[in-house]
């Protein structure tokens, strides 16, 4: 009895030395504005960025920490942003 033979033939990779990779594009949370006045303009809203807490997410019971917790959002902005 002869041994089964398998041949894959690939195509060739594709340079993505010149492409983009990482795009970061930092979105403003969506709010319905009581009035005119309360709109913030895009140019004043800063970039916020939260410093990682030691341990690994959702990990509480081994030093980990909840990232519901750590970002501190208002009530109910947690769930709205979860894919």
């Amino acid at each position: 009895m002869s041994p089964l033979t398998f041949q894959t033939t690939f195509a060739p990779e594709i340079d993505l030395s010149s492409v983009l990779l990482v795009c970061n594009r930092i979105w403003r949370p969506e709010t319905a504005p009581t009035s005119q006045s309360a709109q913030i303009p895009h140019e004043m809203v800063a970039a916020v960025t939260v410093p990682k807490p030691p341990g690994q997410v959702t990990e509480i019971s081994k030093g980990g920490y909840s990232l519901e917790d750590v970002l501190q959002w208002p009530d109910g902005q947690y769930t709205k942003v979860q894919v």
